[in-house]
């Protein structure tokens, strides 16, 4: 992984971003935000999952916060 995407996202915080990501996605999509809400709602849900996917929050970064417990594990087979 790059050096400058150092994980800083536990796995508590990735699940909060997932759920959070697909509400805000699902919210465009089933009708309950439309226009300019719901750009700005999917925009940010794909954002939120995003950072959660990557395990990397540049905002937490800024902020000096991180919630990453563990090490990155290599499933490689030697």
């Amino acid at each position: 992984m790059l050096a400058f995407l150092k994980p800083n996202v536990g796995m508590f915080d990735k699940m909060i971003r997932y759920a959070v990501g697909v509400i805000l996605i699902s919210m465009n999509l089933s009708g309950w935000t439309s226009g300019i809400l719901g750009t700005i709602a999917v925009m940010a849900g794909l954002v939120i999952l995003l950072t959660g996917l990557l395990r990397f929050c540049p905002i937490y970064r800024v902020l000096g916060i991180n919630t990453w417990k563990g090490e990155m594990k290599e499933t490689r087979k030697e």
